[in-house]
């Protein structure tokens, strides 16, 4: 048999009279009063295991290898490669470490290194940065950059450079 609400007076609202040895094992059983804060806590402390890497505004480490870092690190070669007034292109000769952000859409945090090739800007057709040689290793211009590219998503990137900096070796 089912009490209904207790209105102030006696057991908690909606308790299972007949049967008390079921109480314990029954979510009917269990007084709201005691069960709010219970269901909060167990709310609240799973709230971090399922949000993982997505916490706003929270600095992230992404392994270097991971694609989205090696997409944003050719776009952020391009970006550089467009902006400065060199004669030569610059390729990427690796990716130091990579950070992610996540605020309105994501923020990818690059550090990296570029070197200059022999490649001349001013070549007809498409280059592939990837043919481009390189100068002898006691020649190379090796130049370190932080980026900071932002997406929408991170599987489409509606990539734009937010900024960059130059921390050696720049013109």
């Amino acid at each position: 048999m089912w009490v209904g609400p207790s209105q102030g007076v006696g057991p908690p609202a909606y308790i299972l009279a007949s049967h008390p040895q079921l109480w314990p094992l029954s979510a009917m059983a269990f007084p709201a009063a005691v069960a709010g804060p219970w269901l909060c806590l167990l709310l609240l402390l799973g709230v971090p295991l399922t949000l993982g890497t997505s916490i706003l505004g929270v600095l992230h480490n992404v392994p270097v290898s991971d694609p989205e870092v090696q997409q944003a690190a050719q776009v952020a070669v391009k970006t550089y490669n467009d902006r400065n007034n060199c004669i030569y292109y610059s390729k990427g000769l690796q990716v130091l470490s990579a950070q992610r952000q996540v605020v309105s859409g994501i923020v990818l945090y690059l550090t990296m290194e570029l070197v200059q090739t022999l490649c001349r800007k001013n070549q007809d057709g498409v280059v592939d940065l990837n043919k481009c040689p390189l100068p002898p290793p006691s020649q190379q211009k090796v130049r370190g950059r932080d980026w900071a590219y932002s997406g929408f998503s991170s599987w489409v990137w509606g990539t734009s450079s937010v900024y960059f900096r130059c921390n050696s070796g720049c013109h």
